[in-house]
């Protein structure tokens, strides 16, 4: 064992390559010279098969000085010259793996930076006799959370999903979501959210680029007497958090992308004065809410404040900060309405 990880054996670059497509590779160490080539053809090999290839520590013993430059430029992570001893191995092993992380981390936070408005729209404060906060995070390498709102006729949209996975891919895929979803609002305006819902999950389903897509999602309508209509793909249950505590709203549909759709539900609520109508992605608390549970109690409390409007959610996206961290394990995405006494000018 090397850095509490399991030691697998491969004798050229035909066998490393099946150990590479069939398990998850953490690391990868070879001499330069394989039995049938260059270990460095391995970075070849796997173009356009692999997501991603694990970091690569050459060790050798040759004497051509181009031979370390070579290596690193085409790829490979470390190039260590015999003879190597086991102390020197196992660090040269950690350096890789750390940095390796350390530079998916960086473009992972480039790439959310550069999208991050191409995935959240800035919903109004005020909308449809409503009151609206927002508050959401990313994480360095998280998940892809989207949320968009859209003007139709008498009512405005508002839409989360939340592409099931991590890094970039997942942030990729929620660009892709974001277009469709924007799309069927232009094409089907008067659809209700629940046809809207069918008729995304059905492009999810027949796409065959998205097989290998899984993805939640929700969607509002909010309508100018103060109706409410809800669908949900196999998303966290919206909440109604009044003084008694927090309720969910139950309205079942299918995932996107796992099964051939079937009609969606349609719920409606309408709020009274004092409760909240709380949406969020499974980011909050991913363990209890994912599975069907309730809102984190903490989560409740900050929703229920009744200063929540007059801050704009500024303390609700303080407590979350800090009961989820600066830097949380996944993306997180809180949407609070609130029956408003304001006069809509729009």
């Amino acid at each position: 064992y090397l850095r509490d990880l399991n030691v697998l054996k491969a004798r050229s670059c035909v066998e490393a390559l099946a150990v590479i497509r069939e398990l998850e590779v953490t690391v990868i160490v070879a001499d330069l010279h394989l039995g049938d080539g260059l270990a460095t053809s391995l970075l070849h090999m796997t173009e356009g098969d692999l997501e991603e290839l694990a970091p690569i520590v050459l060790v050798s013993g040759t004497e051509d000085i181009n031979a370390p430059r070579e290596a690193l430029s085409r790829g490979v992570e470390l190039f260590i010259a015999k003879p190597v001893s086991g102390p020197q191995l196992r660090g040269s092993i950690d350096i890789a793996i750390t940095r390796s992380a350390s530079r998916t981390a960086r473009i992972a936070r480039s790439f959310a930076r550069n999208v991050d408005g191409l995935l959240v729209a800035k919903v109004p404060s005020f909308l449809c006799g409503h009151d609206v906060v927002v508050a959401r995070s990313s994480a360095s390498a998280g998940g892809g959370d989207l949320i968009f709102d859209q003007v139709l006729h008498m009512r405005r949209r508002i839409v989360l999903l939340d592409v099931m996975g991590h890094g970039v891919s997942a942030k990729a895929w929620a660009i892709a979501y974001a277009a469709l979803c924007r799309g069927l609002c232009h094409a089907r305006p008067l659809d209700n959210c629940a046809e809207f819902m069918q008729k995304l999950a059905e492009i999810a389903w027949r796409e065959q680029a998205m097989d290998s897509v899984v993805a939640t999602a929700l969607a509002i309508d909010v309508f100018e007497d103060g109706l409410i209509e809800i669908a949900s793909a196999g998303h966290p249950a919206p909440m109604i958090v009044k003084d008694a505590g927090a309720v969910q709203v139950v309205v079942d549909g299918s995932l996107l992308g796992v099964i051939a759709p079937e009609p969606y539900e349609l719920a409606s609520v309408r709020l009274q004065h004092g409760e909240r109508l709380v949406l969020v992605t499974d980011g909050v608390d991913a363990g209890d809410v994912a599975a069907g549970g309730v809102l984190p109690d903490w989560l409740i409390c900050a929703c229920g404040n009744p200063d929540l409007f007059v801050s704009r959610g500024r303390e609700l996206g303080q407590i979350a900060t800090l009961k989820l961290g600066a830097q949380p394990k996944d993306d997180w995405t809180v949407v609070v309405l609130g029956a408003s006494s304001q006069v809509d000018q729009a």
